[in-house]
């Protein structure tokens, strides 16, 4: 084998290593936001209900109230889609949302969920 395809062989499996080094690490981070957290539902721009999810009991949110047939769950100090009429259910693959900073969006129902720490104060734009 030539100098230069060891060389070339060294620096591969420099960059290899470096790249399974920086994974590891990023993997060992701890993720983004608190999970003192209050979920809003919102609907059509319109905040509906805020959830306080460390003190949340185990529920179902039905909005057919609001006129959406959408379910929402609250398991486990956190809340997903359940049930959604819209055709994609990228709202529901979502998953279970529980730290500050998550969202799930159902366009076509518009209906978000967002983790916040609390403090949003709906605003009415004129």
């Amino acid at each position: 084998m030539s100098k230069k395809a060891k060389m070339t062989k060294w620096i591969l499996w420099g960059v290899l290593a470096l790249a399974v080094l920086g994974c590891a690490l990023w993997l060992s981070l701890p993720r983004y936001g608190s999970t003192d957290c209050t979920a809003e539902i919102w609907i059509d721009g319109e905040m509906v209900r805020a959830v306080y999810l460390p003190q949340a009991a185990d529920e179902e949110i039905l909005l057919e109230a609001y006129g959406k047939e959408v379910l929402l769950e609250i398991r486990d100090h956190r809340i997903c889609f359940q049930r959604s009429d819209c055709p994609d259910k990228i709202c529901i693959h979502n998953g279970w949302l529980g730290r500050e900073g998550e969202q799930a969006v159902c366009l076509p129902n518009r209906v978000s969920v967002i983790l916040t720490d609390g403090s949003t104060v709906p605003v009415t734009l004129e």
